[in-house]
């Protein structure tokens, strides 16, 4: 649910304000797919490419016990801490 509301918030600040943001959701045997369209400026083939990179290597996060402690795992890996 956090990483949702990460991607509708992150929809909304980089989209112009005359526009809309659209979720689309889906129902799969597996699950759902969601699917947030907005006008905001994309990425660079450089970061996209990191972007995908990221979302289809294996996970290397502990099992989390919380909402939130995903982020602040992470954040504490980027800055040597965790």
């Amino acid at each position: 649910m956090h990483a949702l509301a990460e991607l509708m918030d992150n929809a909304t600040m980089f989209s112009s304000r005359d526009t809309e943001v659209h979720v689309y959701v889906e129902e799969e045997d597996a699950g759902v797919v969601v699917l947030i369209e907005d006008s905001g400026h994309g990425m660079r083939h450089r970061e996209r490419a990191r972007a995908e990179r990221l979302v289809t290597a294996p996970s290397k996060w502990p099992t989390c016990p919380g909402p939130g402690s995903a982020s602040r795992w992470s954040a504490a890996s980027r800055s040597g801490t965790g």
